[in-house]
């Protein structure tokens, strides 16, 4: 914190400036950013699986679905 003279001369601290301040604080927030991403990730990751994994087996359902009708058409 930087100091100055009041009114009466006295010293007295006063708050960085917005420069300082940003400068000082960056590193926390670019932290607090990065670490919110990687719960998100996170938390994202078991749900995206599930969801490939449901498309997939619908997938595989369609498909098992329209080999019986074509089959069903030729008998």
């Amino acid at each position: 914190m930087a100091t100055k003279r009041n009114l009466r001369g006295q010293l007295t601290r006063t708050a960085p400036s917005g420069a300082v301040f940003l400068c000082l604080t960056a590193p926390f927030h670019r932290t607090r950013k990065e670490k919110a991403a990687r719960e998100v990730a996170e938390f994202q990751a078991p749900l995206l699986a599930d969801k490939a994994t449901l498309a997939s087996e619908t997938t595989e359902e369609l498909l098992a679905l329209e080999s019986q009708q074509h089959h069903g058409d030729e008998a």
